[in-house]
This record gives C-alpha cells, structure tokens and sequence, in this order.
C-alpha cells in the first residue's frame, strides 16, 4: 500500500476492506488506491467492506484513549458513520453492537459553560440539543452532548437504538410564549370569527 508518492508498506489481507468510512483507523481502504481492480479484490480474493463491526472494534478502542480533540473528533466521526449501517444490517447485528457500547463511556459531553469536552456513558447526566435556540438558551448551563443541531438530526437513529432520545432538549423542555408591547384587539378578524361561528350553530 502506498503511504507516500515515494514509498510502499506491505499490508496483510486481513487488514483491508474494499469501502470503509474515512473514519476507520484499523483496516485500509483497497478502493481509495485500487479503483479499477474490484474484481480481483472483491470476487477473487473475497475482500469485503468496512462493517459495523469494525466501526465499534475502533470506537472501543479510541474510548481508551485520552480525550485530546484529535480523538474526540475521531469517535464523533465514527458515531456519524454507525448511523449508516443502523438501516442496511441485520437488526440481530445491530442489537448486538449497541450492547457492546453500553457500560461504555464512549459520547462526548461539553459541560455546562466549558469548552473541554469528555466523555459519557448513554446512563450519565446529559442532554441532546435538538434546536438550536434551546442550545442557545441552556449551553451555559446543562451538560450537552457535542454535536451540532443539524448532526443530532443525522444521529437520531443511533439515539433511539441507545434508548437516550429521552434526553432530547425539545423532549423535556415545555415552551411558553408571552406577548411583548401593547395589546390591540383586531376587530376586524373579531367579527369575522363571530360570524363564522353564528353560521356553523344555526
């Protein structure tokens, strides 16, 4: 395999996959440097692609890490990427994976009005901002998993299969709204709705 525009590395077999997520530091990637030769890795040599298995093998690892940014953004990457297979695997596969998260701390959490980001078991005390406006409102002051609005949206499906979408902001926040200035009553519309509603009685 090449590492360089000058220099090679033998790989083993065993560590090679034909498509994997970006993310993956354990197997290399046949098809990001052999495009053209799918069928003498894929049909005769039998190599497979990156599977869920592999994804959770990494993050288990990388959760035995210290938590620099490097390896925080890594294992953000790699829930990102278990997303994809939530859908296409055998639920039996999936259910299994999933148990091996648990116990884990393995989810990033900012903590309220910090910036160091660690990381939490699916059972720690956080939250999920789902909009951003409650992200805004309650950055400084709850525990909030690390991912943008428009991410936990992508990672929805891994929520629900953790059985943390509980923890969603939306879910445990009631709104409220107040009017703001000066009331004024639209009698215009008043009665419009007046003889709307004398209509439908009579």
């Amino acid at each position: 395999m090449p590492t360089s525009k000058t220099s090679f590395k033998w790989i083993s077999l065993k560590d090679c996959v034909w498509n994997t997520p970006p993310c993956l530091q354990s197997k290399f990637s046949l098809s990001l440097h052999y495009p053209d030769c799918e069928e003498l890795f894929c049909i005769r040599l039998q190599v497979k692609d990156a599977t869920m298995t592999m994804v959770v093998d990494d993050l288990i690892t990388f959760t035995r890490k210290a938590s620099t940014k490097e390896n925080v953004q890594i294992i953000k990457s790699m829930l990102m990427a278990l997303v994809n297979y939530l859908e296409k695997d055998w639920k039996s596969v999936v259910r299994s994976e999933i148990e091996r998260l648990r116990g884990r701390a393995f989810l990033p959490v900012c903590e309220a009005g910090e910036s160091v980001v660690s990381l939490k078991h699916s059972r720690s005390s956080f939250f999920i901002p789902d909009r951003q406006a409650l992200y805004d409102s309650f950055k400084d002051s709850l525990p909030l998993l690390d991912f943008t609005v428009d991410q936990v949206r992508h990672l929805r499906p891994l929520f629900d299969s953790l059985g943390i979408s509980e923890k969603s902001l939306l879910t445990m926040v009631t709104e409220t709204w107040n009017p703001v200035g000066v009331r004024l009553e639209d009698t215009e519309l008043t009665d419009e709705l007046r003889s709307k509603s004398e209509a439908l009685f009579r």
